[in-house]
């Protein structure tokens, strides 16, 4: 979609993605020089060696300064910051330094023991509950909350493109070698909800949590919360989120048969 203003670009579930621009101009950033400077030069008084078009609707600048980019998308009235403009590269190079840091979360995502919580509702109901049992499911809380935060502490928003997803065997899954190899052996044969999308350039293997993988659709643009190889969260969905339909249990599809 070209000059569009950014309401409309959001309207139509469009993002600002750094693929869909061309590099047409680079120059040193004079102090003092604000955007409305560099608008009013870009449509006026042209540099000499600039061959483009005037700086229009839908046009991005990107500007560095104290060391950080930021990057501004014209609008029908001034200018919008677009931080996800910049996110799928910085994203993929933040994935390739956590991945090691995170890669034995996997078990997170798999694990079905029952929570400290659970086995306390037993016990107040009447059932007997194994010590053990109680003690490690105290010690595998503690070690989610652990994780939670280190995913908190890496996540990004991104755009992806969701080629594929299912249910695989770990062993299965073309995620990174470091992933399988740090993975308890007993677990290496559960099946984990992978997707399959385009991230920026580079395709890509991706963990989803179990609670929001139903959700994401497939070979659509979504908005998602990643960290590391993990997507924890989804922000919104070119078309729209639906919720699948609840899966029927074996008397109610014999009955409808």
């Amino acid at each position: 979609m070209h000059f569009e203003p950014y309401d409309r670009l959001q309207a139509a579930g469009h993002t600002v993605e750094r693929a869909n621009y061309e590099l047409i101009y680079t120059a040193p950033l004079a102090p003092g020089t604000s955007l409305e400077d560099i608008y009013t030069r870009f449509n006026i008084d042209h540099p000499k060696d600039f061959k483009g078009h005037s700086l229009s609707v839908s046009d991005v600048v990107v500007l560095h300064q104290n060391g950080q980019d930021t990057a501004h998308y014209v609008d029908s009235f001034g200018y919008k910051k677009v931080p996800e403009f910049l996110q799928p590269e910085n994203y993929l190079k933040t994935a390739e330094q956590t991945t090691e840091q995170n890669y034995n979360m996997i078990d997170g995502q798999i694990n079905n023991t029952p929570t400290a919580t659970e086995l306390e509702e037993k016990a107040k109901a009447g059932g007997q509950i194994s010590l053990a049992e109680y003690a490690e499911a105290l010690k595998a809380e503690k070690k989610q909350a652990d994780q939670q935060a280190q995913l908190d502490a890496v996540a990004q928003t991104v755009s992806i493109l969701v080629i594929d997803k299912g249910r695989m065997k770990l062993k299965d899954a073309g995620l990174p070698d470091i992933v399988l190899e740090n993975t308890p052996k007993y677990l290496r044969r559960s099946k984990v909800p992978v997707v399959k999308a385009k991230v920026g350039p580079k395709i890509m293997t991706l963990v989803a949590d179990a609670n929001i993988y139903d959700l994401l659709p497939v070979k659509r643009e979504v908005k998602v919360v990643v960290s590391g190889i993990y997507i924890t969260a989804i922000k919104s969905a070119r078309g729209g989120i639906e919720k699948p339909e609840p899966k029927k249990g074996f008397f109610k599809r014999l009955f409808k048969k």
